[in-house]
């Protein structure tokens, strides 16, 4: 098990522009192989992770000018995506497959609620959060944590590597996991999605989550 978490480490860290930096050393292991069938994964497109025991309790600052938990959207599958306002091309697809995974649900859409956690906090202020993510979905909601101890714990309890890359202009991007989570109705960490599930296999898992 621990050789796939580092397999898909390989293949699921990006810079957001499809140049990964090779030689950077990697700080934590990333999710388990997905399933290539959802008739081999218990009815699921990506992969059951619940064995896994990945999550925790956390209370960030939001788009919402308030506090969120897992916990506030309890009773409704939670949705977790990992990235930054100023992701080129990753972050915007994987909100864009939400965005559209959610108008496949109809009127289940409201039973699901995507939280977009920034990797880049000190770009990314609820502020700034707030205009982007609601050009994807009204609801989706961003979440930041704090510069340091609180980013980094949030980051290892679901396992999510992400890491600087400077240019020579003085700007970054973020070397990031590309992966998204499905968190159950009790907010247990339930579906690991790879970056590139279509919308309608996406959809099909949260409504599974939402049987």
């Amino acid at each position: 098990m621990k050789y796939f978490w580092m397999m898909l480490l390989a293949l699921g860290l990006s810079a957001c522009d499809g140049a990964a930096d090779q030689t950077a050393a990697p700080p934590a292991s990333a999710p388990v192989q997905a399933a290539s069938a959802a008739d081999a994964n218990q009815g699921f497109f990506g992969s059951d992770v619940r064995a896994e025991k990945l999550g925790m309790d956390f209370s960030l600052a939001s788009t919402l000018n308030q506090k969120i938990s897992p916990a506030d959207s309890r009773g409704k599958v939670t949705v977790l995506v990992f990235g930054y306002t100023h992701c080129p091309d990753i972050c915007p697809t994987n909100l864009l497959t939400y965005a559209e995974a959610m108008q496949h649900l109809g009127d289940k859409a409201k039973d699901v609620q995507l939280y977009f956690i920034t990797v880049d906090p000190e770009r990314d202020t609820t502020a700034v959060l707030a205009e982007y993510v609601t050009i994807f979905y009204p609801s989706f909601v961003g979440l930041v944590p704090t510069v340091g101890d609180e980013l980094e714990t949030v980051k290892k309890a679901w396992r999510i590597t992400s890491y600087k890359v400077p240019h020579t202009d003085g700007n970054y991007l973020v070397d990031h996991s590309t992966g998204t989570y499905l968190l159950d109705k009790n907010g247990e960490t339930a579906i690991y999605e790879p970056h590139g599930t279509p919308p309608k296999q996406v959809a099909h898992d949260l409504e599974l989550l939402l049987q």
